[in-house]
């Protein structure tokens, strides 16, 4: 997508109207020139459609992106949301024995 709008840009800067050319086309000629243009025109029409939808949706992302919580409660954290379970899995003796080793290190 990012190439097909680079190429418009380029053909866009390139394009010089040749007004000349069409001085002397039948009107049949003159006729499948304008659906050509105007094909060429719905087009670009689409793709620059296509262009600011995407614009939109990645301005919201980032939006919500920089919204979001940069932290969160040390309860909340998935590793102590991890511990808290398995400590749980453990018998009543093992518990105490583990809070007991915590509070020596911490010499509480």
């Amino acid at each position: 997508m990012l190439k097909s709008l680079k190429n418009l840009k380029e053909n866009a800067m390139q394009t010089n109207i040749d007004y000349a050319k069409y001085e002397t086309m039948t009107r049949k000629a003159l006729f499948n020139s304008l659906e050509k243009e105007e094909k060429k025109l719905n087009s670009l029409q689409d793709t620059l459609k296509k262009q600011s939808e995407l614009i939109l949706y990645l301005k919201k992302k980032i939006k919500s992106k920089l919204d979001e919580p940069k932290d969160y409660e040390l309860l909340k954290s998935p590793s102590i949301k991890k511990l808290d379970t398995e400590f749980k899995k453990l018998s009543k003796a093992e518990q105490e024995a583990l809070i007991a080793e915590v509070k020596t290190e911490m010499g509480v």
